[in-house]
């Protein structure tokens, strides 16, 4: 029996997930989220998928996503244009007044139960950005990726985004920085840092009892190779991806 969840009162949650392909994604993944938002996949390459063939899939050719590029961390790892940027291109038309979207990599996995209370009590904070790891350069300057932020921030801050929830206004102002610069610059610089510049509020999940626990297996390495509690990452496996997994407990 499918799990019915009521969606959250306080904000319209959308939910971008990316991927390059779309056999990528699991089906559950896609079914978790569609029960708490809109959900839509955006993917570089179009590629037949029976198991999310009736989700909302986004294609955005290269040509329509001039000037979104360096959203990904360097170009010797990563192409110009990733699903990323088409993400931004697609919520440049399409955003709506009141909207909060979710960015989901398609490595990211979860319990519907530990996605229903990280989405619902995300959504009642209400923060500009939702996300992990939050630092400033001031406190870390030795970070690999603060080069990016050269030219555009004087106090740059970084956030892990994997997953993170943006409000309207701060998709918004990066809208804007891609008009004034011509361009992005890596995300996991942007972000936080536009949010810094406009004394923008922030949640990070680690540092907040009522959400650690539900993102306590939340990583850039090693890679998850066994089922663990909460929403997760990384998980390449998408047999895993689609294991019953148990829910954490609640927090006190």
């Amino acid at each position: 029996m499918e799990l019915k969840i009521d969606k959250p009162e306080h904000s319209l949650e959308r939910f971008c997930i990316l991927t390059r392909k779309l056999d990528r994604v699991s089906s559950s993944l896609v079914r978790h989220l569609s029960l708490l938002g809109k959900e839509e996949i955006v993917v570089d390459v179009a590629s037949a998928s029976s198991s999310v063939s009736d989700f909302n899939v986004v294609r955005i050719p290269d040509e329509d996503a001039q000037s979104y590029e360096h959203l990904m961390s360097h170009p010797k790892n990563f192409p110009l244009i990733t699903s990323w940027s088409r993400a931004f291109v697609h919520l440049s038309g399409t955003l709506q007044k009141g909207e909060a979207v979710w960015f989901v990599e398609d490595d990211v996995a979860g319990d519907s139960e530990s996605f229903r209370q990280l989405v619902t009590k995300t959504a009642e904070v209400g923060a500009d950005l939702s996300a992990l790891e939050f630092e400033s350069a001031a406190e870390n300057s030795d970070w690999i990726w603060f080069p990016t932020a050269e030219g555009f921030f004087e106090r740059p801050w970084r956030s892990f985004n994997p997953l993170c929830r943006l409000s309207e206004r701060l998709i918004r102002k990066i809208l804007e920085f891609r008009e004034q610069h011509g361009r992005m610059t890596f995300h996991e610089v942007l972000f936080a840092s536009i949010a810094a510049e406009n004394g923008m509020s922030t949640l990070n999940w680690q540092k907040d009892i009522r959400f650690k626990h539900l993102v306590a297996n939340f990583r850039y390495r090693p890679i998850i190779r066994h089922p663990v509690q909460g929403v997760c990452h990384p998980v390449k496996d998408l047999e895993l991806v689609n294991l019953p997994c148990e829910a954490p407990p609640q927090s006190s």
